[in-house]
């Protein structure tokens, strides 16, 4: 991605991240400029909105070759987006790719926060502490 901020007051922000085949979590910022992230993202980005269970890049069923990437995109004057990419592993090596392209790459937050977590439902979390109405 360019980066180039002329003609631009800001530009977008990307924070990527997914998980290696190590376990490890790999995370970077990307900065794009508005024709840049059109080009893109802005696409497979509103696909995974409208079918959240078929890849954003090749609309195939992800099914067991899900290799999911994360992110969080700061568009000037919006509101953040959070999205879980359902990416197939092919398009997940692209997808990755170019979200490294004029990107800083990010600490590693730890193992407090790595991996996904979990899914409690909050009657299960409440029913393991014993109380009954």
């Amino acid at each position: 991605m360019c980066g180039e901020k002329d003609g631009f007051p800001k530009l977008a922000q990307i924070y990527w991240a997914w998980f290696e085949a190590s376990g490890e979590r790999y995370a970077v910022r990307q900065r794009l400029c508005p024709p840049c992230y059109v080009k893109w993202y802005a696409t497979p980005l509103v696909d995974q909105e409208i079918n959240p269970e078929a890849c954003p890049f090749c609309h195939a069923s992800v099914g067991g070759d899900l290799d999911p990437t994360f992110a969080t995109v700061f568009i000037p004057g919006r509101q953040r987006l959070e999205i879980a990419l359902a990416t197939c592993a092919n398009d997940a090596a692209v997808l990755r790719e170019n979200a490294k392209m004029g990107a800083i790459r990010l600490p590693n937050r730890g193992p407090v926060d790595e991996g996904p977590r979990p899914l409690i439902s909050a009657t299960s979390a409440w029913d393991d502490l014993g109380l009954h109405p």
